[in-house]
């Protein structure tokens, strides 16, 4: 009998301590993510309120870089390096997010591919957007397959969300958000379509160079469904 009452008590202690286990994990999230952004305002305003939602599962680092193609990957690299507390071998998550605008003055498509290499070769994910990040908010209402240029996605975002498009508009995500599941598998079905419309090489660096240069695409998606697990 007073065996069966000393087993009754460990097993209440050792209860009592996996339940303070389990609040000391959930109290500090153990997973983390820094996602890097080529832009200052669109992007990390987008994330930061996705991120506020999950805000106590996950550990979120968002940075405005203002950075471009292979400058942007390196300075991934650097703030990996200089934390030192990033473990990508053990589930930790490195982003990089930024545009392959083919205007663009201050890059051009050799550092564009090498960005890709680069990122590749460090385990650093890419979320890019060809050639807009802009792409990603119109899947939410509509599967987009035809080349649009960054100039009309203004007037087409107006249309859909049903009034004045601003990019800095801090209820964005809010607009957005009930359209997100059908945001992803436009943007998967966009992405997964150049594997049978497109002569893919087999080196898997070239296939994601060759897929990431074609317009209208977007591998947002990737990310997004990973974060909104949290949720």
């Amino acid at each position: 009998m007073q065996g069966s009452k000393r087993n009754q008590k460990r097993q209440k202690k050792k209860a009592y301590k996996d339940r303070n286990q389990t609040r000391g994990r959930r109290g500090k999230p153990n997973k983390r993510f820094l996602i890097v952004c080529e832009g200052t305002e669109t992007e990390p305003n987008y994330f930061e309120a996705l991120g506020r939602k999950i805000k106590n599962k996950v550990n979120l680092n968002i940075r405005r870089e203002g950075k471009v193609y292979s400058s942007l990957v390196e300075k991934a690299r650097e703030i990996v390096k200089e934390d030192g507390s990033y473990k990508i071998n053990a589930g930790d998550e490195v982003w990089c997010v930024f545009d392959r605008d083919i205007n663009r003055q201050n890059g051009n498509q050799q550092d564009f591919n090498e960005a890709i290499i680069l990122a590749y070769d460090n385990s650093i994910n890419l979320a890019i957007s060809n050639d807009a990040f802009e792409l990603w908010f119109l899947q939410h209402f509509s599967y987009y397959e035809s080349e649009t240029h960054r100039i009309n996605y203004k007037s087409m975002l107006s249309q859909s969300i049903g009034g004045k498009y601003n990019k800095n508009d801090p209820q964005l995500y809010e607009k957005l958000e009930p359209y997100q599941e059908q945001a992803i598998k436009n943007s998967a079905r966009l992405w997964n379509s150049y594997d049978q419309t497109i002569d893919l090489p087999t080196d898997e660096t070239d296939k994601l160079i060759k897929k990431h240069n074609m317009n209208p695409s977007t591998t947002i998606h990737l990310l997004v469904g990973k974060l909104i697990k949290y949720l």
